[in-house]
């Protein structure tokens, strides 16, 4: 009997990650929503259909946090890295959607993703709290030379403000070789989307 509840306990914890998931996911619906109907520069149809015009798909907010929830309880089980790898992922899919269809990135988010990661590192991480705020600074701040140096090399804004702090809380998360990391496969990922598109 004691077996059969150690092998049920995984599954038990996987299924309680991917149901929190669609809550957080659907708990960050309503925002989104109400944030890409004031942005949104073309004004559908009053009423439910203008709502569910701008709704996100379902299985993009409350589905794909869910399943990123459980991806990284897969990946860091029941751990501290695991409730790190979550609020991340809690924030970074509702601001892909309004980055996508807007091309924002609020503070309302993205300030609250860096002091929640700050806060998070302070008690939660393998590595001294220092280094997180060392990758926190190094994401923000390679962002933030760009986005100064864009409209003197290119003569247009290359990046907003939002794109560095979201790097900030990013950075704050994983420290500076997952920034360098991610900050590199993000450059791969946007020539391949702009040759493409």
């Amino acid at each position: 009997q004691c077996r059969n509840r150690a092998m049920m306990t995984p599954w038990l914890w996987m299924i309680g990650l991917g149901f929190t998931g669609l809550v957080v996911g659907s708990f960050f619906n309503r925002p989104v929503c109400r944030f890409l109907q004031q942005e949104s520069p073309v004004q559908p149809p009053s009423g439910s259909s203008r709502h569910q015009a701008l709704r996100p798909p379902f299985l993009l907010l409350e589905g794909g946090t869910a399943g990123l929830f459980l991806l990284a309880g897969w990946r860091y089980g029941f751990s501290g890295e695991t409730l790190v790898g979550v609020i991340l992922a809690a924030f970074l899919l509702p601001l892909a959607v309004i980055d996508l269809k807007t091309l924002l990135l609020p503070d309302a988010l993205t300030i609250p993703l860096l002091g929640v990661m700050v806060a998070c590192r302070w008690w939660i991480g393998p590595e001294p709290w220092v280094w997180y705020v060392m990758g926190g600074v190094l994401g923000g701040g390679m962002l933030f030379l760009l986005a100064w140096a864009s409209p003197v090399l290119f003569g247009k804004e290359g990046m907003g403000m939002g794109d560095v702090k979201l790097m900030a809380g990013i950075g704050a998360a994983v420290g500076p070789y997952g920034t360098v990391l991610a900050l590199f496969f993000a450059s791969i990922i946007g020539i391949v989307f702009g040759i493409v598109f």
